[in-house]
């Protein structure tokens, strides 16, 4: 299914509780890494998103929305990390329709509340996703996308050279250029989470 858009910034945050809405998604393909001494093999994405009311100064004096995002293993397990932040999100887990060709686009413009912690290595994270309850949030800037599976040689303007190098080392990219890519491992599951508690189910986001 990131971006970075010129002026756009990421910041390390206070843990908190943030208003935020979703303005972009990319694909990144399949990453080769290590964990543990283990290789681990696995499609991710980095969903972006800007706060609401967090903002900063750029060199012009302009004030922007911070931005955040997150890397995520694209897997809809219900083990998985961005299974549980989409539920938390929408407010109640998908049923088995649902989950049939889900369309990641779809969180693109969905507002949210980002509950971000700290890590071992002093890092903001984002803990988990609740859902929004306001009205009338807009984001500042455009929504940015891109995914693999409508890839056709060339990457947006957009994209930094930083995201850019990590889709090139990807499979689907290698795959693209015609050389042979690993063979494709079972991501490790990770620990299950308890069912979320029942919610109203009207006014889900996607």
């Amino acid at each position: 299914m990131q971006w970075k858009e010129s002026g756009q910034k990421d910041f390390n945050i206070e843990p908190d509780i943030y208003d935020a809405i979703c303005t972009g998604m990319i694909d990144i393909g399949t990453q080769h890494g290590e964990w543990q001494g283990k290789e681990k093999v696995r499609r991710q994405c980095i969903i972006q998103w800007e706060l609401l009311d967090e903002l900063y100064v750029d060199d012009e004096e302009q004030e922007h929305r911070k931005h955040f995002s997150q890397f995520y293993t694209q897997s809809l397990d219900p083990r998985a990390k961005l299974r549980k932040h989409l539920t938390g999100w929408r407010g109640r887990d998908f049923n088995s329709e649902e989950l049939q060709g889900f369309d990641p686009k779809n969180i693109l413009g969905k507002p949210c509340r980002l509950v971000i912690s700290t890590n071992e290595s002093g890092k903001s994270i984002v803990e988990s996703i609740m859902r929004y309850k306001g009205e009338g949030a807009e984001a500042e800037g455009s929504e940015q996308w891109f995914s693999f599976d409508e890839f056709e040689g060339a990457f947006p303007e957009w994209m930094s050279e930083g995201i850019r190098g990590l889709c090139e080392k990807s499979d689907e990219y290698q795959a693209y250029l015609g050389m042979d890519a690993d063979d494709i491992k079972e991501t490790p599951h990770e620990e299950p989470m308890p069912a979320p508690e029942e919610e109203d189910e009207t006014n889900i986001p996607f």
